[in-house]
């Protein structure tokens, strides 16, 4: 799904935010096997008055090995 997702806390500080595209363990929850840092205006966009993300491609939930994917997105 490439969104909208809408962040908790809006507004957002302008520059501020990191988002990553995170797959994890399947059988271990807690062990990120990748991380992805992705760009802003290459591969998101973030209203920061309305705090709403939109990816430009979709990300998908499961990885080749059905490994969890999700989104973590840290800001001010």
């Amino acid at each position: 799904m490439s969104g909208p997702y809408q962040l908790r806390q809006a507004p957002v500080v302008e520059n501020s935010e990191r988002v990553e595209v995170l797959v994890r363990d399947r059988d271990q929850p807690a062990v990120v096997l990748r991380s992805e840092l992705k760009q802003r205006f290459t591969d998101y966009e973030l209203d920061p008055l309305s705090g709403r993300l939109l990816f430009r491609a979709p990300v998908p939930s499961f990885d080749a090995a059905l490994n969890p994917v999700s989104v973590r997105v840290t800001y001010e």
